[in-house]
């Protein structure tokens, strides 16, 4: 008897483990099965339905990319330790409430890229593990009061590209640790106040590219941790005061990108810690007094490519820490004095593309700290004395492509730093003794493609630093001797396509680290002895496309490192013994 019923139970324990290794061998010959089958891996194998039975001590399982349509609430009992669970990609269209019921471990929910159309209230109950939940790329229309409540452990959120038209009151109530929600690029209209109130872990906030038109006062309140909020690209057309009002973290702040024609005085106010403002491609027509008032960590505003005709005096006051002021491509007709006063930390101002024609006197002072400004593309006509005054930090201005004929004496005074000077295709008709002095630390500046016909004696003088110089295409009809003097740090002066006829001996005099000239494109018929004299370090002298018929013996003398002479097309017809002689570096003739 005994001996019968020990036979009996090592029959049932056999046939108990084979149906276990059955049901192992048989999820894992469709699937890949690792770490004792708590990992598995059942992506892109064209499912319909989820393989069974699941083994209970699954840690890890994916199913993304197949062809499911729906999952069955049984599917998932007694997988207690299951954490990851991935069902992306597929063509669910719908969650029953009992589904997840039973997966108090999860951690990881992947929903991202079915059908699924409603979340109904309870969907994720008792999901008290959940910490990350992607929805994103569905059909989902909207958002009932609840549905994501009794998530207490959810951190990230993500329900972007879904057909979202509205949030409710409550939507998301009773996500005590919800750090990051994304819901960009849907079809909601308008945000209510109080859609997101106790959200006090909030972080990071995306409603971009939606169909938003109005924000109502209160939209964000309580929202004590909110660091990122992006709504660029809807039809937002107005900020009301206090929209924004007692985000203490918000750093970044993105309207970008909609319809915004006005901003009211405070629209800003009590954002202590704002430092990145982006209100670019907007309809903002005007910037008023104190909109931006008191926004201390302020660094970095972008309004280009707006409407704006006018800056108020006291725009942009009491901004200590802003650096970058974006303005360009706008309408502005005129810098009043006094606009950025007191921007002790403004480093970059852009105002090129408007329709500026004039700049007061003082327009820029009180800028202790500003490295760049960009003027170019404009209307000005003419630069006076002290515009720049005192800019002691100023590297680089850009005034190129105006309509300036005339620079004042004294325009460019006091910039001991700049090193750039931009003033090509304008309209300037002569350069003026003294007009770029003791810019000790210019190394470039560019004059090219204006109207210049003369450069006085002492056009450039103290330039100590200056290493580039380009004067081509203009009306310049000869080079006086004296007029580069000096210029003892001058490598590459440009000054082919004029009008030159003549060069003086002694044009180009105390140039000791001229490397390359250009003189080619003009009309000069003769070059004499001791014309380029001295000229110690150039390597490069161009002088094709001239009107040239005679080169005088010691035309090339004390050349010692030219390697490139270009003659051709002239109208040289003898060439004399030793023309050439001692060019003993001529490498291109």
């Amino acid at each position: 008897m005994f001996h019968q019923l020990k036979l009996n139970f090592l029959l049932v324990l056999s046939m108990s483990y084979c149906l276990e290794s059955y049901a192992a061998s048989d999820i894992c010959t469709v699937c890949d099965c690792e770490w004792s089958q708590t990992y598995i891996y059942c992506s892109s194998r064209g499912l319909t339905s989820v393989p069974q039975p699941i083994p209970p001590n699954v840690e890890y399982l994916d199913l993304s990319h197949n062809d499911l349509t729906e999952i069955k609430p049984e599917i998932f009992q007694n997988m207690s330790k299951l954490t990851n669970l991935n069902l992306g990609d597929n063509n669910i269209t719908e969650i029953n409430v009992e589904t997840f019921r039973h997966l108090s471990s999860l951690t990881k929910l992947y929903l991202y890229g079915n059908d699924i159309k409603r979340i109904e209230t309870e969907t994720f109950r008792n999901l008290s593990s959940l910490t990350y939940l992607e929805l994103f790329e569905n059909q989902i229309t909207e958002l009932e009061v609840g549905s994501f409540q009794d998530l207490p452990s959810l951190k990230t959120l993500h329900l972007f590209e879904n057909q979202i038209s509205e949030l409710e009151v409550g939507s998301f109530q009773n996500l005590p640790s919800l750090e990051t929600l994304k819901l960009h690029e849907n079809n909601i209209m308008k945000i209510k106040a109080g859609t997101f109130r106790h959200l006090s872990s909030l972080t990071t906030l995306n409603l971009y590219d939606n169909d938003i038109t109005e924000l109502e006062a209160g939209s964000f309140q309580d929202l004590p941790s909110l660091k990122y909020l992006n709504l660029h690209g809807s039809k937002i057309e107005k900020i009301k005061s206090g929209t924004f009002q007692n985000l203490s973290s918000l750093r970044t702040l993105e309207l970008n990108e909609n319809n915004i024609t006005e901003l009211e005085a405070g629209s800003f106010q009590n954002l202590p810690n704002l430092t990145i403002l982006n209100l670019y491609e907007n309809k903002i027509k005007s910037i008023k007094a104190r909109t931006f008032l008191n926004l201390s960590s302020l660094k970095y505003i972008e309004l280009y490519n707006n409407h704006i005709t006018d800056l108020d005096v006291g725009s942009f006051q009491n901004l200590p820490g802003l650096k970058t002021l974006e303005l360009h491509n706008n309408n502005i007709t005129k810098i009043q004095a006094g606009t950025f006063l007191n921007l002790s930390s403004l480093t970059i101002i852009n105002l090129y593309e408007n329709q500026i024609t004039e700049l007061e006197a003082g327009s820029f002072q009180d800028l202790p700290n500003l490295e760049t400004l960009k003027l170019y593309q404009n209307n000005i006509t003419n630069i006076k004395a002290g515009t720049f005054r005192n800019l002691s930090s100023l590297a680089t201005l850009e005034l190129f492509n105006n309509n300036i004929t005339e620079i004042e004496v004294g325009s460019f005074r006091n910039l001991p730093s700049l090193k750039t000077l931009q003033l090509q295709q304008n309209h300037v008709k002569k350069i003026k003794a003294g007009t770029f002095r003791n810019l000790s630390s210019l190394a470039t500046l560019e004059l090219f493609n204006n109207d210049i016909t003369e450069l006085e004696v002492g056009s450039f003088q103290n330039l100590p630093s200056l290493k580039t110089l380009t004067l081509y295409q203009n009306n310049i009809t000869n080079i006086k001797a004296g007029t580069f003097r000096n210029l003892s740090s001058l490598a590459t002066l440009e000054l082919y396509q004029n009008d030159i006829k003549e060069l003086e001996v002694g044009s180009f005099q105390n140039l000791p680290s001229l490397k390359t000239l250009q003189l080619q494109q003009n009309n000069i018929t003769n070059i004499k002895a001791g014309t380029f004299r001295n000229l110690s370090s150039l390597t490069t002298l161009e002088l094709f496309n001239n009107d040239i018929t005679e080169l005088e013996v010691g035309s090339f003398q004390n050349l010692p490192s030219l390697k490139t002479l270009m003659l051709y097309e002239n109208d040289i017809t003898n060439i004399d013994a030793g023309t050439f002689r001692n060019l003993s570096s001529l490498t291109t003739l």
